[in-house]
């Protein structure tokens, strides 16, 4: 089985991780019409969880340093207009160690 692309499109990402979809809307935010390619039946990459046997995965991301407000990864969800769609929590301190004395 085929694909026509017929010239429909300026631009084809490949894989629908985090790093293709983040491309994709950055093309389609400049006007273009995107294609987006993946081999896999659910889009996301890593960013989704996984069943082996009995085992369920969760590989997900679940702490984004960058995300804090006015940093880099927040200002990349507001530019992508994804923040509306997102509850970002805050969590300080981020990392913490207790030891027993």
């Amino acid at each position: 089985m085929g694909i026509s692309i017929d010239n429909k499109y300026d631009a084809i990402v490949i894989g629908a991780g985090l790093g293709g979809l983040s491309c994709a809307m950055h093309l389609m935010k400049k006007g273009l019409h995107v294609l987006v390619l993946e081999k896999q039946p659910k889009v996301g990459g890593y960013c989704q969880n996984y069943v082996r046997g009995d085992y369920n995965f969760d590989v997900s991301l679940h702490v984004l340093p960058a995300a804090a407000k006015g940093e880099g990864f927040y200002r990349l969800l507001d530019y992508l207009q994804l923040l509306p769609h997102l509850e970002i929590i805050e969590h300080r301190p981020m990392f913490s160690c207790a030891f027993d004395d």
